[in-house]
């Protein structure tokens, strides 16, 4: 554990009456290289907005999900724990200046902070980043979408929400090995509200949403809201590593015309090449 956090801790436990720690409402998660090729950012660290709180400072300030946070203050904003510290520790009077990239371009934005409500209600943690995909099968994705009805609201209970719901995910998919499940809520799909279980397979098929080859979803969970990258079609290795000297293999790869791309449905094509080539090329990166 940090020792950051250790004596942030340490310092409530031993004067529980002091100020409640800051808040703005968001919630955030680590900018993974998946998700900033398939947002079309840059950037190399950062934390990405997976959700707002309405009413909140940070709604007030117009973030919105997709937002990725690259400086707070005047210091980098490394991952999602450098800006929810620094978020805590400045007292709620001080507003706080955030530097926000969204859609290509950089602004600044002051968040006006208050203390912490409800401070003592359970609240759900946000994962850094979602699982590595370590297999995908014949079946594509692996995702089955349906319309949001009062059955399936019933079936999975649902609260009152916007999106697409996720109705069967199959087993050893690459939306099984991302962490989707059945009951999940998809309610955006790259910088779009997720309309329809029509609109979002369009996206998923064709790639409309995605920089290239990644498509990113908005997902809200029972626990958490988050970012998934979904893989939506086949790539070719050669487009992605160089080849390396003295491999001949590697090098062969690389200079061996690539086939066609064959697009991706959410439940026929298998992406295995897609998702073990461009995993591999995330780790080079």
């Amino acid at each position: 554990m940090p020792s950051n956090d250790v004596a942030i801790t340490t310092l409530k436990l031993m004067n529980p009456v002091i100020a409640h720690p800051n808040w703005v409402g968001l919630e955030l998660q680590d900018l993974s290289p998946m998700l900033a090729e398939s947002f079309g950012d840059q950037a190399t660290h950062g934390a990405i907005v997976a959700g707002v709180d309405p009413g909140s400072p940070a709604a007030h300030a117009g973030l919105v999900p997709g937002d990725v946070i690259t400086k707070i203050g005047n210091e980098p904003a490394i991952n999602a724990r450098t800006v929810e510290r620094s978020v805590v520790v400045t007292p709620s009077e001080v507003p706080i200046t955030v530097s926000v990239w969204r859609a290509g371009n950089t602004r600044t934005v002051t968040l006006h902070g208050t203390d912490w409500p409800h401070m003592m209600a359970l609240r759900g943690s946000v994962l850094a980043s979602a699982k590595a995909v370590a297999s995908v099968h014949a079946e594509g994705t692996g995702l089955h979408l349906a319309d949001i009805d009062q059955a399936l609201r019933k079936r999975f209970d649902l609260q009152p929400t916007s999106g697409v719901v996720i109705d069967h995910v199959a087993d050893g998919s690459e939306a099984d090995t991302l962490g989707l499940t059945a009951g999940d809520v998809i309610t955006m799909v790259g910088d779009q509200p997720a309309t329809s279980a029509k609109a979002v397979d369009e996206h998923l098929e064709h790639a409309a949403a995605a920089n290239g080859y990644l498509v990113p979803l908005l997902v809200h969970s029972k626990s958490k809201t988050w970012w998934a990258t979904v893989y939506v079609c086949h790539v070719n290795i050669a487009d992605l590593l160089a080849p390396e000297p003295g491999n001949p293999a590697v090098a062969s790869a690389a200079e061996t015309p690539s086939a066609p791309a064959a697009p991706a449905t959410a439940s026929a094509t298998g992406t295995s090449a897609a998702a073990s080539a461009a995993n591999a090329a995330a780790r080079q990166k």
